[in-house]
């Protein structure tokens, strides 16, 4: 039986929010969401990780594995407050390639 490699996937989302967000807070936020909801263990095999944030548009692409990629969109769909400011993660679009999400972010 061959084993596969497990695939990234690049997720683009935008925040509704109206103050600045820190990058590595939000980061931080959508880690212990994911592991409050799913476990340490996958948070360690999702390999979940904030690749890109622009604070002036407001949009960012997060990096997992295929496989846990329902469950980030779950994760980051119960955000709602990072550091008493209220937000709102809006997921746009995923894409398998790095370049090809820096495109569509533009």
């Amino acid at each position: 039986m061959k084993i596969k490699k497990p695939r990234r996937r690049y997720l683009i989302f935008e925040i509704a929010s109206i103050k600045d967000i820190d990058p590595g807070l939000l980061e931080n936020s959508i880690k212990e969401e994911f592991k409050n909801l799913f476990g340490i263990t996958s948070l360690a095999d999702s390999y979940l990780k904030l690749i890109y944030f622009d604070n002036k548009t407001k949009r960012g692409i997060l990096r997992i594995k295929h496989i846990y990629l329902s469950h980030l969109i779950t994760a980051i769909a119960l955000i709602r407050k990072i550091d008493n400011d209220e937000l709102l993660i809006i997921p746009i679009r995923t894409s398998g390639t790095i370049n090809k999400a820096k495109k569509l972010l533009s």
